[in-house]
């Protein structure tokens, strides 16, 4: 069931062993080598949800994880102990995250009561987004709502 594998060859073990001798003319020789690799082999859905729960516990409150890059995931076998048979991988990925809620985000308290126009310079004046748009409803309203918990904020992706 496992669909990645590493290896490491240990340099220090490496045997060159040719069937030749100095001096000998050949068209063609044969040359062996011995050497231990060391393999590790695993299933990259773990090592996926692995990174996903990692990225969960260490992002802030007000986001969401969207998905981990698959194809950034790079492995890299960084300890082992063949006795043992245990080994460390060394993990890096790239995760993309969304505002999960407003909360935080904008203090509803300083939009009370603003116009469109208002409003507006209030977000830019923020400078945490890249657009917005102000809807008011019904459309023949044209102020924000006196009371806090009739302010809406939707964010979108």
């Amino acid at each position: 069931g496992n669909d990645k594998v590493i290896y490491e060859i240990d340099k220090n073990s490496i045997e060159i062993i040719p069937e030749a001798k100095v001096g000998d003319e050949a068209a063609e020789f044969k040359v062996a080598v011995n050497a231990l690799v060391n393999i590790v082999a695993f299933k990259s859905s773990s090592i996926k949800q692995f990174a996903e729960d990692k990225t969960i516990t260490m992002m802030p409150n007000n986001r969401k994880l969207i998905a981990i890059k698959d194809d950034n995931l790079e492995y890299n076998l960084s300890n082992y102990n063949f006795g043992q048979g245990v080994a460390t991988l060394e993990v890096s990925f790239e995760s993309m995250l969304a505002l999960d809620e407003a909360k935080g985000l904008i203090e509803k308290e300083k939009l009370v009561g603003l116009n469109e126009e208002q409003i507006a310079k209030f977000l830019e004046s923020e400078g945490k987004f890249d657009s917005f748009d102000i809807d008011f409803f019904p459309s023949f309203i044209k102020t924000a709502p006196q009371l806090v918990d009739r302010i809406k904020i939707q964010i979108s992706k």
